[in-house]
C-alpha cells in the first residue's frame, strides 16, 4: 500500500472517529467477530460463522449508509439498521448456546453490540423527535391564527 493511499485511510478513519461514534463502535464489534470467527470449529465456521459475519456486513453498510444519506431517508435506513442488529444478537446468542464462542467472547461481543444498539435506538429518537418538530411548524405556519 502507497503512502498516499495509507495516509488518506488513517485521515478518513480519523475523521470518521470524531464524527460517526456508531459506525466506530460497529467497526470495534466487527473487528472483535473477526478475532472470533477464526476459533469456531471449521463445520460451524462456513456455514454459521458465515451467516453471521455477513450480518455485520450488512449491518456495517446500512449504518455507513444511514450516517451519510439525506435526512429525510434516515429513519428507514435506522430502523434497517435496527432489525439488522437484533439479527445479529439473535444469531450470536445462537453460536454461544452452541459452544461455538466461548462465554468470554460472546460477552465481549455482547456488550459492543448492546453499546451500538443504545446508540442506533438513541438516533432513532432523535430522527423522529426532529421530524415531529418540523410536522408540528410546518402546520402551525399553514394555519394562519384569527384575531378578534
Amino acid at each position: 500500500m502507497s503512502k498516499r493511499v495509507l495516509s488518506l485511510s488513517l485521515s478518513l478513519s480519523l475523521s470518521l472517529s470524531e464524527r460517526a461514534t456508531i459506525l466506530v463502535k460497529l467497526k470495534e464489534s466487527y473487528l472483535i467477530w473477526l478475532n472470533i470467527c477464526l476459533h469456531i470449529p471449521k463445520h460451524a465456521r462456513y456455514s454459521f460463522g458465515n451467516r453471521i459475519d455477513n450480518k455485520f456486513l450488512d449491518l456495517l453498510d446500512e449504518a455507513y449508509l444511514a450516517y451519510f444519506s439525506r435526512k429525510e431517508d434516515r429513519k428507514a435506513k435506522i430502523d434497517a439498521c435496527i432489525l439488522t442488529l437484533d439479527t445479529l444478537k439473535f444469531l450470536t446468542s445462537i453460536a454461544w448456546e452452541a459452544k461455538f464462542v466461548s462465554h468470554k467472547q460472546y460477552e465481549d461481543l455482547s456488550l459492543k453490540l448492546s453499546e451500538v444498539g443504545k446508540m442506533l435506538a438513541g438516533w432513532q429518537k432523535y430522527i423522529e423527535a426532529t421530524f415531529a418538530r418540523q410536522t408540528a411548524s410546518s402546520s402551525s405556519s399553514h394555519h394562519p391564527t384569527s384575531s378578534g
